[in-house]
């Protein structure tokens, strides 16, 4: 990738047009820059903000030249995409293809993390019942079953807590050992393509039924802690080589041992509050890392809760609007209400943590989290 910086009104291609991928194109357009999103659904989320919408499958090589010829540097959102069908364009995507290999199949993701001298849970592969026996014999139960390729948000992972008769292997999969915790945190660590690093402040996560609900900043880690995860963070991007934004989800157990849990090679569901709790969001500035642009320093400006809205928060969410005229509410324009699928978010500031503290009782009282 030429290291020249890309300038507005240069046009910037995103392949996935869901949530992500329509908040990078809130923020790229608010910079200046045109946009052209190519996904296979209609009313995708992005393409209503979009200059122009290719409807393609990700994989269709026709599609994505047309993306390759009409824009001037390409991003993904979301790590579903096949790398190999990447190769025909990869000279105008500064993130290659080597993040979307390294996170899409949960062996590699956690092999490459641990050569590169970083913890994770203690694992073993398996492949069928047989392999599930003698795994489930050294690391132990409980234990959570999760399949190599495809899981997000709880799909794909199975909780084991003694016999394995009774759990279908559903393909490749790993079994992990599940190790009491003490809290969740994320770290958004953004490089671009000059090779500048810059890391957005710890946040905070409470997971239900492996869905995030909500996230917070600051974090409650103390200073050393919080340095640890920090040189985690730098470390692996650098092992990597990763451009643009990696988001490392870490574990943190009941001994203060820290252990990574998993990356995504993209903007995060953890950092949407970084649009009004930080001086810069994680949008803009993956948007300047991919066009070159220099990093913004990465300030937190106000104590801050995020909140997710599922689809059977919907009704109950609007319910914020009418009674605090001070939430920043944002819906993600999708058509269906389903269950467990995210439909927007909810983020609150305040120079008082104690009022955060509130917030969190507020929302707890009407948001269904689901089962």
């Amino acid at each position: 990738m030429s290291s020249n910086i890309i300038l507005p009104p240069a046009t910037i291609g995103i392949i996935g047009g869901g949530q992500l991928g329509r908040m990078l194109a809130m923020s790229a357009r608010q910079m200046g820059y045109q946009i052209i999103v190519l996904d296979p659904k209609v009313s995708c989320p992005t393409c209503q903000v979009a200059d122009q919408h290719i409807l393609a499958q990700f994989d269709d090589q026709e599609a994505l030249k047309k993306l390759y010829d009409l824009c001037d540097v390409i991003t993904y959102e979301f790590e579903n995409v096949s790398g190999t069908a990447l190769f025909e364009i990869i000279d105008k995507v500064p993130q290659g293809n080597f993040p979307l290999l390294f996170t899409q199949d949960r062996l590699t993701e956690k092999t490459i993390i641990n050569d590169s001298g970083f913890k994770t849970v203690r694992y073993q592969t398996v492949n069928n019942q047989e392999d599930l026996k003698k795994a489930l014999k050294n690391i132990g139960s409980p234990s959570l079953l999760k399949t190599r390729h495809g899981g997000y948000d709880g799909k794909g992972q199975q909780f084991i807590t003694s016999n394995a008769d009774s759990t279908e292997v559903m393909g490749p999969s790993i079994l992990e050992a599940f190790i009491p915790i003490q809290k969740e945190v994320s770290l958004i660590v953004t490089r671009s393509t000059q090779g500048e690093i810059k890391m957005f402040p710890i946040i905070d996560n409470v997971h239900q039924s492996q869905r995030l609900i909500e996230s917070s900043v600051p974090t409650t880690l103390n200073l050393e802690m919080t340095k640890k995860i920090q040189e985690i963070g730098k470390g692996l991007v650098e092992a990597i080589q990763m451009t643009g934004t990696l988001t490392i989800e870490f574990f943190i157990t009941k001994d203060n041992e820290i252990l990574i849990n998993e990356c995504a090679p993209r903007v995060h569901n953890s950092g949407h509050l970084t649009i009004e709790a930080c001086n810069v969001s994680q949008f803009e500035q993956h948007i300047r890392a991919i066009c070159g642009l220099p990093l913004k320093e990465t300030d937190i400006i106000s104590n801050s809760l995020m909140v997710n809205i599922y689809g059977q928060d919907f009704e109950a969410s609007k319910q914020a609007l009418k009674d605090k005229p001070e939430i920043h509410y944002h819906l993600y324009g999708k058509k269906e209400m389903k269950t467990n699928r995210k439909v927007g978010h909810i983020t609150v500031t305040s120079s008082s943590l104690d009022d955060i503290e509130s917030y969190k009782k507020y929302f707890k009282s009407f948001l269904n989290r689901g089962n």
